[in-house]
């Protein structure tokens, strides 16, 4: 996996909790394994997520170098 870069760092006070968001690169022969914290993974239409869901993408995809900051 290669990391490209942090794109942002997000605060939930619904859940006193940070979320941190990396873009990366799989190779195309890499296999994603899940940790013993997951148990499923899926993919999705950005408009199908919620809305602070979807900001946490957009930023990632219109990053410009200045990593984003937002308490939700």
């Amino acid at each position: 996996m290669k990391v490209n870069y942090l794109s942002g760092g997000y605060f939930h006070s619904a859940y006193q909790s940070q979320a941190f968001i990396f873009r990366c690169e799989l190779p195309e022969s890499a296999q994603i394994m899940l940790s013993n914290e997951h148990s499923d993974y899926a993919f999705f239409v950005i408009a199908d997520l919620s809305a602070v869901q979807q900001q946490r993408i957009n930023d990632c995809l219109t990053f410009n170098g200045q990593v984003f900051s937002a308490a939700f």
